[in-house]
């Protein structure tokens, strides 16, 4: 990882604000309804903001399958209200889990709670809140990795037409670690479709001047589908959150970004 020292005037805040919805949501995911019967892990929005002495810049990433447009405007306003940070200097992202609350009218998975939806919008800007009055003094750094033998690429072709989005039962890997074969996709069509991926694991990373942990951007293209049943987590994200505060401490706040 290449650090800076940063502009002098760099301040980095960051927060973690629990958005875990109540039992017996409809989740999101799968075309079928499932109500949540319990907590693996929690779900968050975390929120990064950054200030540079002339202005200030928020993230939010949102352990959700997905947020609306209007959800992040309304968020946007009342960050705005509350925190002075203009709405095109807000950026929101759901870090796109199978395993949390519907949260769109259009989803086969059933309805999205109306409460917890009225709600998500002074959550995020509750996390921005915190994240700003955490602003301190900040160092940086930015690294590019790469994470070979995780992800592969859905998209295969059958009779050279391209398998719709949210089709599973051909991709799914079997115990021994194979990839299944239908009669119309042999198994080197699969290994050449593979290797049509992104492994780059972009890291943002901010800590204290005193080297106290701050949080932690990470970028990976690698769909949030890892657990399923019925139970809410956040995936595998959260245990790379956990792995980075057994690394650099408790206090660490991890944004993950999905894609490419």
């Amino acid at each position: 990882m290449s650090t800076q020292q940063g502009h002098p005037t760099l301040k980095a805040g960051a927060a973690c604000l629990d958005i875990t919805p109540p039992l017996g949501v409809a989740m999101a995911g799968y075309r079928r309804t499932r109500y949540a019967k319990g907590i693996h892990d929690p779900l968050c929005a975390k929120a990064l903001v950054l200030d540079d002495g002339r202005r200030q810049i928020a993230l939010v990433a949102l352990d959700l399958i997905c947020i609306s447009k209007e959800h992040v405007d309304r968020a946007r306003e009342s960050i705005e209200e509350r925190c002075g940070i203009p709405p095109e200097h807000v950026t929101c992202w759901a870090t796109h889990i199978h395993t949390g609350p519907v949260t769109h009218e259009d989803m086969p998975a059933g309805d999205p709670d109306e409460e917890y939806m009225a709600l998500l919008p002074r959550k995020i800007a509750d996390s921005v809140e915190i994240a700003q009055g955490n602003l301190r003094e900040a160092r940086w750094g930015v690294g590019l990795g790469r994470q070979e033998g995780l992800s592969f690429n859905r998209r295969a072709n059958r009779r050279g037409r391209p398998l719709p989005p949210g089709t599973n039962e051909l991709l799914q890997l079997l115990k021994d670690g194979a990839v299944p074969q239908g009669p119309e996709v042999s198994l080197e069509e699969w290994e050449e479709k593979a290797r049509a991926i992104d492994p780059e694991v972009g890291v943002l990373y901010f800590e204290g001047t005193d080297g106290s942990p701050i949080a932690t951007l990470v970028n990976f293209a690698l769909h949030c589908d890892t657990v399923g049943g019925e139970l809410f987590s956040a995936g595998y994200p959260y245990y790379l959150s956990q792995v980075l505060k057994q690394a650099k401490g408790e206090d660490m706040i991890v944004l993950f970004a999905n894609g490419p």
